[in-house]
């Protein structure tokens, strides 16, 4: 979506509807962009920070801004003193920072994949090749349940350090 480089770190939220995902959509702030990918900083519906996904720009097939949902949220943010918790990436080759970054600090994320093979998996990603990247898979309990190898051409979004994500790494610490 070309508008996104124009919106990139600027202080201002938005709705983010994505195609065919069944997610009704995300709201947050555009931290960086590039030719393919947008990554959000997540907001939740009760005004939190909810984390970070990154996201194929072709995938987002609306913005809204200036909406009384997003003036509520903003209003929740205040009230409770929500601090933003910007991260920063160079313009080009996001994908690959963000991919690095989340495999450096060992966060738990959640890769979904599309195309004929879409589904979504949890875990630690452990290594990233010239092509494909591996991921020690973790469970709704936190508990180990194997690994995973996929092509990197086949993800269309990584979310980390939002709820779901913190719990499972919180679960995984008990149930090594």
């Amino acid at each position: 979506m070309e508008s996104l480089k124009n919106i990139t770190e600027k202080d201002i939220l938005y709705e983010f509807y994505f195609d065919g995902s069944g997610r009704k959509f995300d709201v947050g702030y555009v931290l960086a962009s590039d030719e393919e990918w947008a990554l959000i900083e997540l907001i939740s519906p009760d005004g939190g920070h909810e984390g970070y996904r990154l996201v194929f720009s072709d995938e987002i097939v609306m913005l809204q801004y200036g909406t009384q949902y997003l003036e509520k949220l903003a209003d929740l943010m205040a009230a409770k003193h929500t601090e933003r918790k910007p991260i920063k990436f160079g313009e080009s080759g996001l994908f690959g920072a963000v991919m690095d970054f989340v495999t450096a600090n060992r966060f738990v994320c959640t890769v979904e994949l599309a195309g004929e093979r879409a589904f979504t998996e949890h875990g630690f990603i452990e290594k990233i090749g010239i092509d494909t990247f591996r991921m020690q898979l973790i469970d709704e309990y936190g508990k180990p349940d194997g690994h995973m190898t996929a092509e990197l051409a086949d993800v269309s979004a990584v979310t980390f350090n939002s709820s779901e994500e913190r719990n499972l790494a919180l679960l995984n610490l008990f149930r090594k």
